[in-house]
């Protein structure tokens, strides 16, 4: 069946220090009916699309960026969502519970969180910039943490496709042009080395 929501968001911003810091915050509150769930099929190689009946996903998030002087900002954004399955009676099982009722085997996942969503995420940024004397180009340094909260990786909830917490370190610098018209960079990401799960 078709996915249908009802969502409901409002939210403020504003400029505050002399325009230098600019923040925004928003709630948000979104319910599905007939929510769209993919998951594995019986045959394993294959994916199948069912609908759970609803679900609830209700959330704030915030966001601000700071121009501290000419050459130095910080940004950052932190989000917190709560999505849980409001009536999920039919939803696949995991492969424990199919080696106990092999053929068509359901479970009630009502109330439970909706897979692939950390309740908590956020990010914090910093970049420098300078311009090189002499020359219409500036050299710049951004470095960044990323943190995405535990999750759980699959639809039928399996204790062993739990997503642990993670937290990523990203860098670059660069080489920009004064006018924005190219932009030379060298970066990584993970620099701390952080065993993660990505997708199940």
């Amino acid at each position: 069946e078709e996915e249908i929501v009802d969502s409901f968001e409002v939210g403020v911003k504003g400029l505050v220090f002399g325009r230098s810091l600019r923040w925004a915050l928003s709630l948000f509150d979104q319910k599905y009916s007939d929510f769209q769930v993919t998951s594995p099929s019986l045959l394993g190689s294959t994916s199948l699309i069912q609908n759970a009946a609803s679900v609830d996903i209700s959330g704030v998030e915030a966001e601000a960026t700071w121009m501290v002087n000419d050459n130095f900002t910080l940004n950052g954004a932190l989000a917190y969502i709560d999505s849980k399955y409001g009536d999920f009676k039919v939803a696949p099982c995991t492969d424990l519970q199919k080696s106990v009722t092999p053929t068509n085997c359901t479970q009630d996942l009502s109330g439970k969180r909706v897979d692939g969503n950390p309740p908590l995420t956020w990010n914090l940024g910093a970049q420098y910039k300078s311009a090189l004397s002499g020359s219409r180009l500036a050299l710049y340094l951004r470095g960044e943490l990323v943190y995405r909260d535990e999750m759980q990786g699959t639809v039928a909830q399996d204790l062993r496709t739990v997503v642990n917490d993670y937290t990523l370190i990203n860098a670059s610098v660069g080489l920009l042009a004064a006018d924005g018209a190219w932009d030379l960079s060298l970066w990584g990401k993970n620099l701390n080395d952080e065993n993660y799960v990505s997708y199940y």
